[in-house]
């Protein structure tokens, strides 16, 4: 009877061994993969084995590092946009600038290139403002009426603008 005991209990502690094994190991590859993911590498996805909820598990991980993957690189064609659009404006000044010191572009016409690309740049700094405290992804449109001419008109001066402060360099 001991000795039936004995067998049986080291019976149950290989199985209990084995099951135990069996779980730990989803979960350790999920715990090394979320800190290679926070240290900023790419980790593999994960297999999706095991119980019901370690595949959950595994399917929630890897979901989460593709979507984290979708967010860099919605962030980094982000600042692209907007190193664009903040480089735009100040070209256009820099330009009318330019212009207006070396008696090329009316004052009356380069103060007002300024002061609207000025604007402009308040405009793109508080609505990057707007998006940091908020963390959204994107911004608020509200439709309204647009003057073609009129932005036909600031295309081209910004052009000449940027043209003028081209010849500078």
């Amino acid at each position: 009877l001991a000795l039936a005991a004995l067998v049986g209990a080291v019976l149950a502690a290989v199985a209990a061994f084995l099951l135990a094994r069996a779980v730990a190991r989803p979960v350790t590859r999920v715990a090394v993969a979320s800190r290679r993911l926070a240290e900023g590498e790419s980790p593999e996805p994960l297999p999706i084995e095991g119980s019901t909820e370690l595949r959950q598990l595994s399917t929630a991980f890897n979901e989460l590092s593709e979507e984290l993957h979708r967010a860099q690189d919605a962030e980094r064609a982000f600042l692209l946009s907007v190193s664009h659009e903040l480089k735009t404006p100040l070209t256009a000044i820099r330009g009318h600038a330019e212009g207006l010191a070396d008696g090329v572009v009316p004052a009356e016409r380069a103060g007002e290139v300024i002061e609207r690309e000025a604007h402009r740049l308040e405009r793109l700094i508080r609505d990057l403002l707007d998006l940091a405290r908020l963390r959204r992804r994107s911004f608020d449109v509200t439709p309204g009426p647009v003057d073609l001419g009129e932005v036909a008109g600031e295309a081209v001066a910004r052009q000449v603008g940027e043209r003028l402060a081209g010849e500078e360099f």
